[in-house]
């Protein structure tokens, strides 16, 4: 059968692919929305039901500086990886190449 992560490539795989060219550390992002159907949670006061437009922006970076299982940002290196993904990703949003996507995305975070 179908594992998790072949089922969410079937679900992104209509997502638009971000031009990164020129980026350091960001290997991809992908933009897109899904509409899903929510299921009864009351931990978090979500009723069964809701149709909600879920929007992703799934980033792929390297970081090799950085410990595999997720620890605490402890060397100047480190830091300066993160610094160098949010300034490329901030690069790649601000993109000419990028623009219609950066908008649709804009759009898809207002308050509906």
């Amino acid at each position: 059968g179908a594992t998790a992560y072949d089922h969410v490539q079937m679900l992104i795989t209509d997502f638009t692919v971000m031009d990164t060219i020129g980026s350091q550390r960001v290997s991809a992002i992908q933009f897109g929305q899904l509409q899903l159907v929510t299921r009864a949670n009351p931990w978090f006061g979500i009723e069964e039901g809701r149709n909600v437009t879920l929007t992703v922006l799934n980033v792929n970076v390297t970081l090799g500086g950085l410990d595999a299982e997720g620890a605490p940002v402890v060397a100047e290196t480190d830091a300066t990886l993160l610094q160098d993904v949010a300034r490329d990703i901030t690069k790649i949003l601000c993109a000419s190449s990028n623009n219609a996507t950066t908008q649709r995305l804009v759009q898809s975070l207002k308050k509906q």
